[in-house]
């Protein structure tokens, strides 16, 4: 191989450069987007998990929480019938106490008992009805009065202002016996709706909040119950003034779950609401804690990068470098071409793309020759398709100097009468001229239907046959030009084959346009074609240029390849036909007006389909 320098060096430094740039792209950039659209996805997953961990921890504290509905609602079921609430309301209000109602106290008394025992946060229980005296039933003593027997009555104001069934839930400190601090309690107030008075469940705040810390499934993950206003009562760790300001604003949203900003920080924040909608449960977590997973798999993907850049880099240059080499023996061989230089047979590096190409480039040099010899066979082969419709006779020429004498023979002996045999023989002698006539040469559609009258009318005089011949000529296609010889042997196979053994035998020839195209249509009301039979006319058909010509249906095959071979697929001959009704045959051809104008118009329409089904025989198969 020779080594070009000088011109090649510049060349060379140009090409790598800017190829080595295009390489380093195609190599590093897919590294980049598939490490971007890894952490993306990551990111997501992430996410998804921490927001499902979020919901599994808000459904346990806002099942723990309606425990707390249910023994409000489980203690006014218990109340709930109309004669004990009477019966409760005289005992708040009457100095003595009557046997039977000494016993409704006792059982009432040993009910709140059970309800305080059966849970460990539950502080006291209270029962109240409006009364001057100021008594209250409690879990610790069966009757007590505000203000002597019982100092805790902060209570008392917020449950006379509740109205109908109403449930409230409110944080406050209640009163220690002795020298004991005040406890905080989480109280659930619930009104009766049709007395002044309720039920209070006073609970430990403390528990409650330790419950809340068990259900949280992150570190920094916030649990909190805020009431139906949204305000928040507690929470598993402390919040400030102004972060319970921006959360309370959220609260007071319509949002189920969505972001908050807190002190600078973006959370992650879900609610629900307990049944009777006296408070809700909500839990927030940092979205540190989805980051601080996307940046662990990033300190992976940061390491990576260099790596396969200095991979990708390495590649780029030796794929530029390959390349180059490989363009340059592309060059040279056109060069050894140009000037008639003998080329290698085969280039060593087939595996390569380049290796593929050089081989391609001498396999076509080498074969040049061979390959005009196979476009030259080519036209032969369409030529001889063309001409193959003349092949009936052995020299026609001969045949028609023939025929002329026979025709002056005929005169002579009838002693210059014109009969049909002269008529025959002069029909004849037209069809030979016609069929021999510049074949290669467009012809107009008058013109093949000219040629074709003179063949149906040989063929009634021939065998003295009668059948019935109608011929629809639209006038704007007669000047429409075609390939001579199309019609004349569709019309042959329909009197030869479809009317041959037909009385009263129907012929019709129709020709029109149909939109952009004109329909040619050969109509008979013949004998039809068995089902199989038409099977196999149609796959010759379909075989198109690739089938052999037959001898036994060979009009209609040499029609449909010439058809084929001047307008294409579009234009093959159709055949349709039922056994003993009848035979279409029929082609398209795009149509095409005197100096290119469309006679149509635009209001010309394809026919609806199935339009050709009403005027022809149904079609088998």
């Amino acid at each position: 191989m020779r080594k070009k320098k000088g011109k090649n060096r510049g060349m060379k430094y140009r090409f790598l450069k800017d190829k080595l740039w295009v390489y380093l792209g195609t190599f590093t950039l897919p590294v980049f987007l598939l490490g971007m659209l890894f952490l993306s996805l990551i990111y997501v997953q992430e996410r998804g998990k921490v927001q499902e961990k979020m919901g599994n921890s808000l459904e346990l504290a806002a099942r723990h929480m309606d425990s707390f509905i249910s023994d409000s609602t489980a203690f006014q079921i218990y109340l709930g019938s109309g004669q004990r609430m009477g019966q409760f309301f005289r005992i708040f209000h009457s100095d003595s106490i009557d046997f039977e109602s000494g016993i409704a106290l006792k059982f009432l008394s040993a009910y709140m008992v059970a309800l305080k025992s059966s849970r460990t946060d539950i502080h006291s229980v209270y029962f109240y009805l409006d009364n001057e005296d100021g008594r209250i039933i409690t879990s610790e003593d069966n009757i007590e009065t505000l203000g002597s027997g019982l100092a805790d009555d902060e209570w008392l104001d917020p449950l006379l202002t509740m109205k109908g069934n109403e449930t409230r839930a409110v944080v406050r400190g209640m009163p220690g016996s002795g020298y004991e601090k005040d406890v905080e309690m989480f109280s659930l107030f619930r009104r009766f709706p049709n007395y002044k008075g309720g039920i209070v469940i006073n609970y430990a705040l403390e528990e409650q909040k330790e419950r809340l810390r068990q259900t949280a499934a992150f570190e920094k993950q916030y649990m909190m119950v805020a009431d139906s206003a949204g305000q928040l009562l507690f929470s598993n760790y402390e919040l400030g003034e102004e972060e319970q300001k921006m959360l309370s604003l959220w609260l007071a949203g319509q949002d189920e779950k969505g972001t908050v900003a807190l002190n600078g920080r973006r959370w992650l924040i879900e609610r629900a609401y307990e049944e009777t909608g006296a408070f809700c449960v909500v839990t927030m977590v940092p979205y540190a804690v989805v980051n601080q997973i996307l940046f662990s798999n990033m300190r992976i993907f940061i390491f990576l990068v260099p790596v396969l850049t200095m991979a990708s880099a390495f590649l780029a240059y030796y794929r530029t470098r390959r390349n180059y080499e490989q363009l340059d023996e592309i060059i040279d061989i056109f060069d050894r071409a140009e000037k008639k230089l003998s080329l290698p047979e085969e280039h060593a590096g087939k595996d390569s793309v380049y290796g593929e190409i050089l081989n391609n480039i001498i396999r076509t040099f080498l074969r040049n020759n061979q390959l005009q010899m196979q476009l030259a066979e080519r036209k032969n082969r369409q030529t001889a398709a063309q001409l193959q419709a003349l092949q009936y006779q052995i020299n026609p020429h001969f045949l028609f100097n023939t025929l002329q004498a026979i025709n002056y023979e005929i005169l002579a002996i009838s002693e210059g009468e014109y009969g049909n045999a002269n008529r025959m023989v002069e029909d004849l002698s037209d069809m030979l001229r016609y069929s021999l006539d510049s074949f290669g040469q467009e012809v107009t559609v008058r013109e093949e239907v000219e040629n074709c009258k003179k063949y149906v009318d040989i063929q009634k005089m021939r065998e003295d046959r009668s059948f019935a011949v109608e011929w629809e000529i639209d006038p704007r296609v007669e000047k429409q030009r075609i390939r001579r010889l199309l019609l004349q042997p569709l019309v042959e196979n329909a009197v030869s084959h479809g009317l041959k053994y037909r009385e009263n035998g129907r012929l019709r020839i129709a020709i029109r346009p149909e939109g952009g195209n004109v329909v040619f249509k050969v109509v008979d009301n013949g004998k039809g074609i068995a089902r199989e039979e038409l099977r196999q006319i149609r796959s010759r058909l379909e075989e198109g240029l690739k089938e052999e010509l037959e001898i036994e249906h060979i009009g209609l095959q040499n029609v449909n390849q010439r058809l084929i071979l001047t307008y294409g697929e579009t234009a093959a001959l159709r055949v349709l036909s039922r056994e003993s009704v009848g035979t279409i045959q029929l082609f398209r051809l795009p149509f095409r007006a005197e100096e290119g104008e469309n006679i149509l118009g635009q209001g010309e329409r394809e026919p609806r389909p199935g339009s050709l089904r009403k005027e022809a025989p149904e079609e088998e198969g």
